[in-house]
């Protein structure tokens, strides 16, 4: 999700794509994901306790927006410096810097916004072998 806004800002401040630029995204891999793994973790201790999908989704959203909105903005304003720097060599910093700041917080958008859908729709709940139940108010 960060590469989109990584390819987004090289292109609108005509960055090139270098081995800093590279490195910013491999960095990216790390402090994207644990966002997303707090939403995730939370959803599903929700629906291990009976809970509906979509009222785990809801729920966990709510419990984890605060430490999720402090990890992305701890990581984008962090390497802000870095992004708007512009002493003697600067230069070399100034797309790693841009990059890793659209990318931490264009993924954590998406975190915040897209992950729950992908979660909700790609985990159903297991097919039962057994006669139809009544269906219960849960049932997604």
């Amino acid at each position: 999700m960060a590469l989109i806004g990584i390819v987004w800002t090289l292109a609108l401040g005509q960055f090139a794509m270098t081995i800093l630029v590279l490195l910013g995204m491999l960095m990216l891999i790390g402090v994207v994901v644990n966002p997303a793994i707090l939403i995730v973790d939370k959803m599903a201790q929700h629906i291990r306790e009976g809970t509906c999908r979509r009222e785990a989704m809801l729920t966990a959203m709510a419990e984890q927006f605060r430490p999720v909105l402090m990890v992305i903005l701890a990581s984008g304003l962090g390497m802000l410096p870095m992004a708007v720097s512009r002493g003697i060599g600067s230069e070399n910093r100034a797309g790693i810097g841009s990059a890793s700041v659209a990318g931490v917080l264009v993924a954590g958008l998406f975190t915040l916004t897209i992950l729950p859908l992908i979660y909700t729709l790609f985990t159903g709940k297991p097919k039962s072998r057994h006669t139809q139940t009544p269906q219960s108010p849960c049932d997604d």
